[in-house]
């Protein structure tokens, strides 16, 4: 029985621009087939390994909303709080509610003491301390803005164009800072 090759396979029957092929050839050429190979007439009848495919591309990085990326790396600044007088202090909104609270009956009755839950533990307070404490906070929690506002404004004027020049920003918002 005669058999033929093709560009991409055998056959027992007659194709256009098929070659004639040997018995063994047809049979190595189902083999090859069935392992994943291809059969090539370029040149003559041929078993071969397909191509290697080629590599996905790499995707495009998705553009950075830089002013966005400020603005949430302020908050998480803010709401990771910092530490007044050796006492580490979590500042999400609920902590500031609560300080603000404490500040406002220590201003209110000043024989008064208050127990601060820090992460230090409890932190027992006077009026007075509770208001210094308050106000060192609220210095705190306005040089984040502070900061978040300068940096806002280099991103703006194209001085800083990265999130790790942003972070770097905001490593140490006490520290004076320039974009220049």
């Amino acid at each position: 029985m005669t058999a033929y090759a093709f560009e991409g396979g055998v056959s027992r029957d007659a194709r256009p621009n098929a070659i004639e092929i040997t018995e063994q050839q047809y049979q190595d050429g189902i083999e090859g087939m069935l392992a994943g190979k291809l059969v090539t007439i370029n040149g003559g009848f041929a078993v071969i390994d397909p191509p290697k495919p080629e590599p996905e591309p790499e995707p495009e990085p998705e553009p950075v909303d830089l002013a966005a990326y400020a603005r949430d790396l302020s908050w998480r600044t803010r709401v990771d709080g910092t530490t007044i007088n050796s006492v580490p202090v979590r500042l999400d909104d609920g902590s500031l509610a609560l300080i603000n609270g404490m500040v406002g009956l220590a201003e209110r009755d000043a024989e008064r003491t208050f127990n601060f839950d820090s992460a230090a533990g409890i932190v027992t307070l006077t009026a007075a301390q509770a208001i210094t404490f308050g106000e060192a906070i609220g210095v705190w929690v306005q040089l984040t803005f502070d900061r978040r506002a300068a940096v806002l404004l280099a991103i703006e004027a194209g001085s800083l164009t990265t999130t790790a020049e942003i972070d770097a920003a905001f490593a140490d918002v006490t520290a004076p800072w320039s974009a220049a």
